[in-house]
């Protein structure tokens, strides 16, 4: 407490808090019938029973929540509506003090309408103080791309040329699939974001500083992907085709079938996107006591990937009443990717004198697939969906084999073919168990516990001309939560605890039998106040502990060869790194525009960092250090809305202050800098069947230890024709359209100074085509069609 003087405050404040009194204030939720989301701009009006008189009239927020004030005593009802949909009544209640009416549940209209067409959109961007939420429906790019195209387009987000994903500098982040861990995106999350296609996801919520129920993993905080669930009834289907540049092309097909009680999907993809990067890498190596040049390395080359991904996703969910439904889901990924490489490398000495000249041609036969299954129940108690009981058991298990052989060819000094072999085999399992039990204790709190256990089994194996190498990795984790939340006027506090033992094995078998066992118990608290201004202004301020915990690959000392002058290298004694993050947002709202700044506040103990260290004369080893402590602060501003009705955009721009401490590894006590970032998405309607997208991001130069990395902008479009009563669309849609995505690292420290370049050899270019059909697109244009979550009206 002494350490962090403003968890003192925080915590005297939140407590004065549940001392206050409050009378006459009335407060609810709605959402949508078909998926449980909240609904934003819902119209509330507050009616006497006596003569049915409006007293008062709202409409909800982003959580689709809404509030009434200072209202005299006396016995009112609410109605609910909001276009497209059923109205729906509360019984008259009697007003002797605060009261909360519950969750509102509004059902689209089933009828139609004779020449008459009611149009209601889907906001791209839902932006609010705790998450935002990207739909993807109305993205161009969704037709034709990954999920990892369409994280680029969300504020905060960046993708690399590699599908690494940062969130506010970091690359440590938390991935769900619909609110649970995933065994596909915890190893190699960038490769498997480029698998998951971006048609088959409703929608990506980004939790920037998540509150204690959910997993403290990751810096950046979470990235939640929700999967399509069609809930409409009969059958309905989608199928999608796209054909690309530099021989690209996907395909698959969507299946859904929904009754009254019973929904089932099934969902098949197939992937080949392959592309060709351009790389440059030079190195010069110095004597640290005086400076001279001992050796320059050069290299320049070209690689090409041609990966084959089938991804299958299937499901069931069975209702058995109003209280009680199970889910059954399942899912199976496999991919063969062929990897192809050459470059020409030259070494030459202090007085520029060649030592060395060769080329290098590598091959890469990768072949790994992943399956997973899960089921779930959940129960209500008497109807009422905040007090529900949710058990949930998940099994998943993947293999991975990769054979790489690499040719040397000499030209100089010696005309020699030498060849080196790696092959690496990794394989593993993980069990997650889940329980979450939600209660209300009154009309003005709720209260929140469950269970999560974890347990993940790595087996990794490797050889190559030095010998075999094995290395198992266990990681059990048992955590407890409890939430607590309540309505005092007009704020709303929730606090939240987090215990977890966590017990690791890192166990080196061959070539020596090396158990080093970390064993700990752990406490991440988390506060969360929100203050209503009004029904369009709210503050927000939030704080959470978190920790990022070293992988399999970042324990296991063993160098793993990208190529004979690159390798990676775990650190077995790395200790997990400790956040305490901190936000502070306020938000105003109108049905035209929202705008969202706020600043943030992270301070990092045991910080993990890249470190690259130099091996002979051309060999660089790049491995994992704790660094003493780093911090950083940024300032965040989101703007989002429409300004005419045919042009829709979410501008975001931000500013970081990064500062880290690495005496530890011997370098300046102190570096720091400010980058920032600028991310431009717009929707052009330019007429009600063709839509144009544009999307621009910038990202400035980042701090490292060792050095920075170099700037980073590009420009994506796509254009998206409607035929045949919008049941058909042709897209045309082009990733970096001027091909001004490079990433450039530079590393000057005494001993080496680095400068690398990667980037690819052409834009992406893709030629799409979708068709939906089924019972829920029957080619009547007089249906009305609506979507659930962040409805704008026009």
């Amino acid at each position: 407490m002494v350490k962090y003087p403003i968890l003192g405050i925080i915590f005297l404040f939140c407590f004065s808090l549940l001392n206050a009194q409050s009378k006459y204030i009335i407060t609810g939720q709605i959402v949508d019938a078909d998926n449980n989301e909240p609904m934003l701009y819902a119209n509330i009006a507050l009616s006497r029973d006596t003569d049915s008189t409006l007293v008062a009239g709202t409409v909800t927020n982003a959580d689709g929540n809404f509030k009434f004030e200072n209202i005299a005593g006396g016995k009112y009802f609410i109605k609910a509506s909001f276009i497209g949909y059923e109205k729906k009544e509360t019984p008259v209640f009697e007003l002797i003090g605060n009261i909360y009416v519950g969750k509102l549940v509004l059902k689209k209209l089933s009828i139609l309408i004779d020449e008459v067409t009611v149009s209601g959109e889907k906001s791209t961007l839902v932006s609010g103080l705790e998450k935002k939420i990207y739909n993807v429906g109305k993205d161009i790019i969704s037709e034709s791309g990954s999920v990892s195209d369409i994280l680029q387009n969300i504020p905060s987000v960046s993708v690399d040329v590699n599908g690494n994903v940062t969130i506010r500098g970091t690359t440590k982040i938390t991935y769900l699939i619909n609110g649970r861990s995933s065994a596909r995106l915890r190893r190699n999350p960038a490769t498997a974001l480029k698998t998951i296609p971006a048609y088959t996801i409703e929608r990506i919520e980004v939790i920037t500083n998540p509150s204690a129920k959910y997993n403290p993993e990751g810096t950046g905080g979470i990235v939640n992907i929700i999967a399509r669930k069609d809930t409409e009834t009969g059958k309905n289907g989608q199928i999608i085709g796209n054909i690309g540049n530099e021989s690209k092309y996907n395909t698959g097909i969507n299946l859904s079938y929904g009754q009254s009680n019973l929904n089932t999907f099934l969902s098949y993809s197939l992937r080949h996107p392959s592309g060709t990067n351009i790389f440059f890498d030079e190195r010069i190596k110095k004597d640290i006591s005086n400076g001279q040049v001992l050796t320059k390395y050069n290299e320049n080359g070209k690689s090409l990937t041609k990966p084959l991904a089938h991804v299958l996703d299937a499901g069931l969910v069975y209702q058995f009443n109003d209280d009680n439904l199970i889910e059954f889901s399942g899912n199976y990924f496999s991919q063969n990717s062929f990897h192809k490489g050459s470059s020409l490398i030259n070494l030459i000495n202090g007085q520029n004198q060649l030592i060395e000249s060769y080329r290098s041609e590598n091959t890469n036969d990768e072949y790994e697939k992943e399956g997973e299954g899960g089921i779930s129940f959940e129960h209500l108690f008497n109807g009422n969906e905040d007090h529900s009981l949710v058990l949930e058991a998940a099994v998943a298990g993947y293999d991975e084999k990769e054979d790489l052989i690499f040719n040397e060819i000499s030209s100089f000094p010696n005309n020699e073919l030498a060849v080196k072999n790696l092959f690496v085999n990794k394989r593993g399992s993980q069990i997650e168990l889940v329980s979450e039990y939600a209660m209300p204790i009154n009309d003005e709190s709720d209260f929140e516990a469950g269970y999560t256990g974890e347990f993940i089994h790595d087996n990794i194996f490797y050889i190559n001309e030095s010998g075999p190498n094995r290395f198992l990795f266990d990681q059990n984790i048992h955590a407890l939560y409890g939430l607590y939340s309540r309505d005092i006027n007009n704020f709303n506090l929730e606090l939240g605890l987090r215990g977890e033992f966590v017990g690791i094995k890192s166990h080196l078998t061959v070539p020596n039998d090396v158990l080093i066992p970390n064993d700990y118990f752990k406490l991440y608290p988390s506060v969360g106040i929100t203050y209503e201004i009004d029904k369009y202004h709210n503050l927000r301020f939030s704080y959470g502990k978190r920790v990022n915990r070293p992988e399999a690959d970042q324990l296991n000392p063993f160098p793993e060869f990208i190529d004979p002058r690159n390798a990676e290298a775990g650190n077995p004694y790395l200790k997990p790194e400790q956040i305490h993050s901190f936000e502070f947002s306020y938000q105003n709202i109108s049905e035209s525009i929202t705008i969202t700044p706020g600043i943030f506040y992270r301070h990092k103990y045991d910080a993990f960092t890249s470190v690259s260290n130099s091996i002979g004369d051309s060999v660089i080893i790049l491995t994992t250090e704790n660094l003493a402590k780093q911090q950083s602060a940024g300032i965040e501003t989101l703007v989002s809305g429409n300004l005419f009705k045919w042009w829709d955009y979410n501008l975001s721009a931000s500013l970081f202050y990064n500062e880290i401490d690495a005496s530890n590894l011997g370098y300046s006590n102190r570096k720091s800098n400010i980058s920032g970032t600028v991310e431009l998405y717009s929707l052009f309607k330019i007429s009600k069947k063709t839509l144009f997208q544009l999307n621009f991001s910038y990202n400035s130069p980042v701090l490292t230890p060792q050095g920075q990395k170099e700037e980073i902008f590009f420009l994506n479009a796509g254009i998206k024709r409607l035929l045949y009563y919008d049941q058909i669309s042709l897209t045309i849609s082009v990733t970096d359209l001027f091909g001004s995505y490079k990433e450039n690292l530079k590393i000057n420290i005494p001993e080496l100074n680095q400068v690398t370049s990667l980037y690819r050899k052409q834009p992406i270019i893709y030629l799409g085509f979708s068709w939906r059909f089924g019972d829920s697109y029957q080619g009547d244009e007089k249906k009305l069609e609506f979507e659930g979550e962040g409805l704008r009206k026009y």
